[in-house]
């Protein structure tokens, strides 16, 4: 499958440590290894990024190609029994409601076990803050009455028109880590008004 991806790298033009560049930039992670601000301006010279570093249609193309190839060679994530018990955990967070979008909150566990192969292929998070930043999710859309919630499965992953593959999850997972909390609601304060005499 290697062979595959430099073939794909040779066809598109593109050095590896620019590519690296680019699927860093499009799935969120940090580079290693590589002058990232260098890599950039090759990438904008090449027509890879235009001046605002925003993806081409150059940059999409060779972005669909790699995902076909991730999703062939890197989603062999095997799901163990422990797994599927926090699978279930995961699902119960979510409640037993239809959403605004007329969809169930809580997906199939197959189709959950699916979106999680992939997400411990591309994330490395813990079921721990996988859950923690699932609870604060589903809290945040519960006092907004679930509008525009994403079902179990799609706060997982969900494809985009140009078919890469965004994750909600990872982006809660990342706040968890990150130590951070929702700020309390307004509501939850009085504001005295006094008259002057």
């Amino acid at each position: 499958m290697l062979d595959l991806l430099f073939e794909n790298l040779k066809k598109y033009n593109i050095s590896p440590n620019a590519f690296y560049a680019l699927y860093c930039t499009r799935y969120s992670e940090e580079p290693v290894n590589i002058n990232i601000h260098l890599e950039t301006r090759v990438l904008q010279k090449e027509g890879f990024l235009d001046r605002d570093n925003k993806f081409t249609e150059k940059s999409i193309s060779i972005l669909r190609e790699f995902s076909k190839y991730r999703s062939k060679e890197n989603i062999k994530k095997n799901i163990t029994p422990i797994d599927l018990q926090f699978i279930e955990k995961y699902n119960e967070l979510f409640p037993d409601v239809k959403l605004p979008s007329n969809k169930y909150a809580k997906s199939n566990l197959k189709n959950l076990e699916t979106n999680f192969k992939w997400f411990f292929s591309v994330h490395k998070y813990s079921w721990e803050t996988i859950l923690q930043a699932t609870e604060m999710y589903v809290e945040e859309f519960e006092k907004k009455n679930y509008m525009f919630m994403r079902t179990s499965m799609y706060f997982i992953r969900k494809q985009e028109p140009d078919k890469s593959f965004t994750s909600d999850l990872a982006n809660y997972c990342e706040l968890v880590e990150r130590g951070y909390t929702p700020p309390e609601e307004l509501s939850n304060f009085s504001i005295k008004v006094f008259k002057n005499e």
